[in-house]
């Protein structure tokens, strides 16, 4: 493997880090679930401050260093933010709900393209609707979201 490389990718997850840094769970295509982490992301003059944000969507570019066994996020051309989910709290609970479930229970390293496509899909879906908090309530008891 390179030691840089890029993909597309999802942000699943954003954790604090020491000085400044950002712990990053992204879900790619390619390569599942990544760890990785943004040097200084949460300085005030960090160029990944903005970008690495839960569910913000685009390419993402890795260095991969095969010695220290570490990751680190480089830049992330942002393509798809979700904007419209990230004011709605019933839209985030939702998003939130899948996300926990990849990272709980999905198979870490398989490099089956599926399971970011549904992320993505799903996303895209509650982007777009109306209804938020009540809807997933809604959704959630007659248990349509699981189908």
């Amino acid at each position: 493997m390179k030691r840089n490389f890029s993909s597309p990718g999802i942000i699943l997850r954003v954790r604090p880090g020491k000085d400044k840094n950002r712990y990053i769970s992204i879900i790619t295509p390619g390569m599942g679930i990544i760890g990785a982490t943004a040097y200084g992301a949460s300085g005030q003059k960090s160029s990944l401050r903005a970008s690495t944000q839960t569910f913000h969507t685009g390419e993402i570019f890795f260095y991969k260093d095969p010695v220290k066994n570490y990751t680190k996020v480089v830049d992330i051309d942002v393509i798809r933010e979700f904007t419209t989910l990230r004011n709605d709290p019933g839209k985030i609970y939702a998003a939130s709900l899948l996300t926990e479930v990849m990272l709980k229970a999905y198979w870490g390293n398989d490099q089956d393209p599926r399971a970011y496509r549904l992320m993505f899909e799903y996303l895209e879906a509650l982007d777009t609707l109306a209804g938020g908090k009540k809807f997933f309530w809604h959704r959630l008891h007659y248990g349509a979201i699981w189908k």
